[in-house]
């Protein structure tokens, strides 16, 4: 039966929502089947329980379902599939499928991966409102099978809830490897409690170091920062929690990569910005994930980023960086007074070795500015042979020693009409980069490095 809820309950839960911002659909973490997704047939004598289930209005009128699920049978299950349901007042459906057909039901996917007897996983589905007002919702397990758990000793701390008063809370903290093995975590969420326990609004994050390395590590490779961000339930006492499924995994394959950070800085905007450079200290080449934590005196963590190197690092190879897009600390001013210290990691868990990539060449690079923004542009041609599918330029600006001070990077797409970009074809790109207030961009050096991505 589905559960029932009134036009005053949503009124009263988007007056109660704080802030601001655009909703917009969480993506699943890897692993996690889409939406539409067969659902796989439950197995005999094992369970599942729906342990709670709730909803609200965010301030941008999205209607949240929110919830948890247990497992509880003795062994691991594993992709775990919900069912949802959603009517308005006539007792029609409101919920569409990827070819826009109306359905009675949709399936999704907790945020969890894999639960361990025992274990709990948040679930969270939001709809947009734009087929009516919903009336009654219902969750309801769809389907699972067995699966393998090693669990691993992980160790959550300086757990810090942030509103950023425009309609998203920010969770924010470490986890630590206190055992003696390496570690992967598959998935991380977190969320908000009621003072009864009740979820009452949750997401997953990608912002983490999915592989850590057994505690002591001398590099500091056994803990990572995190941030989740989930939008404001708008009632009741909030307490922080966290989810993780992660397992004891065997040691990654040995991928020295040097870390140099050689600059950090807030921008006009208070968007704040690390610059730095990677070397390459293997044999092949590299393709990567940074993962940055901001940190305050007493080692909370204040917000973290993960960013993808732009390019592939190619062995011996020293290459630029920059991470930002700091969702919590960026434009907030009283955790930017808090900040001390950060640190940058390359994700072991992330980092891959592709082929040699296809590295180009720029032509009539130029600097200028506009106030404490940056603008490079240029050319760059395809001399690969053959068609790409598209080419990455990254922009360093450098000091006399090499250093870089501000980094940035834009893709070039084929022309209108074209699915390639073809031999000899040149294009035109542009990259901005906001500096701190008062920097001379002319007093730098202009670093530009361009790759090609072969057409399938």
């Amino acid at each position: 039966m589905l559960r029932k809820i009134s036009f005053l309950f949503l009124t009263l839960a988007l007056a109660a929502c704080a802030g601001g911002g655009a909703a917009t659909e969480s993506p699943s973490p890897e692993g996690i089947e889409s939406a539409n997704a067969p659902a796989v047939p439950p197995l005999p004598g094992e369970e599942i329980t729906i342990v709670s289930q709730t909803a609200f209005l965010d301030r941008w009128g999205r209607f949240h379902i929110v919830g948890e699920v247990r497992n509880d049978s003795p062994q691991p299950l594993t992709d775990i599939q919900m069912e949802v349901e959603i009517g308005d007042a006539a007792g029609a459906s409101l919920l569409v499928d990827a070819a826009g057909n109306r359905v009675a039901a949709l399936l999704f996917a907790p945020m969890l991966v894999t639960l361990a007897p025992g274990e709990v996983a948040p679930f969270a589905y939001s709809y947009d409102m734009r087929l009516g007002t919903p009336a009654a919702y219902q969750v309801t397990i769809a389907g699972y099978r067995a699966g393998t758990a090693e669990r691993a000793n992980l160790v959550v701390e300086h757990l810090t809830l942030t509103d950023d008063g425009r309609g998203a809370l920010y969770l924010t903290g470490e986890i630590l490897n206190a055992g003696s093995e390496w570690v992967r975590i598959h998935a991380l969420a977190g969320g908000v409690l009621d003072a009864e326990g009740v979820l009452l609004s949750a997401d997953w994050t990608p912002v983490f170091m999915t592989m850590l390395a057994p505690a002591g590590d001398i590099g500091g490779r056994d803990r990572t920062p995190f941030v989740v961000q989930f939008p404001h339930p708008g009632a009741g006492a909030r307490t922080p929690t966290v989810y993780l499924d992660a397992d004891l995994s065997d040691p990654p394959p040995a991928a020295p990569v040097a870390v140099d950070n050689t600059n950090a800085y807030f921008d006009q905007y208070g968007a704040y910005h690390l610059v730095g450079a990677l070397t390459n200290q293997t044999d092949r080449p590299l393709d990567l994930v940074l993962v940055a934590g901001l940190y305050a005196a007493d080692g909370t963590v204040l917000d973290a980023a993960a960013q993808p190197l732009p390019l592939t690092l190619l062995p011996g190879e020293r290459l630029p960086f920059e991470v930002s897009s700091f969702s919590s600390l960026d434009f907030n001013p009283a955790l930017a007074g808090r900040l001390l210290s950060h640190a940058v990691r390359v994700d072991a868990g992330r980092l891959s070795g592709p082929q040699a990539p296809v590295r180009l060449v720029t032509s009539g690079d130029q600097v200028t500015q506009a106030g404490s923004t940056l603008t490079v542009s240029g050319a760059v041609t395809n001399a690969s042979g053959g068609p790409l599918a598209q080419i990455t330029v990254l922009a360093a600006l450098v000091d006399e020693a090499g250093a870089p001070l501000a980094s940035g990077y834009a893709y070039i797409f084929p022309p209108a009409g074209a699915d390639s970009i073809g031999p000899g074809e040149a294009r035109p790109y542009e990259i901005h980069i906001e500096m701190a207030p008062g920097v001379e961009g002319s007093q730098m050096l202009l670093v530009t490095l361009a790759q090609g991505e072969i057409g399938r």
